[in-house]
């Protein structure tokens, strides 16, 4: 792991209108996108950290 960042951007972030992904990689060209923009599916998990 590359610390506390790389384990953050691997979960998903819960909203009331959907989950988001953050990512601190290459900040000077960020962007948001959607899951259904990314070609995530609901059905699909990120891989990470497992946190209990």
């Amino acid at each position: 792991s590359d610390g506390w960042s790389e384990g953050f951007e691997q979960r998903e972030i819960s909203t009331d209108l959907g989950d988001i992904y953050v990512s601190f990689w290459n900040s000077d060209n960020w962007f948001i996108k959607t899951a259904e923009e990314m070609g995530i599916e609901e059905n699909q998990k990120m891989g990470g950290m497992k946190f209990e």
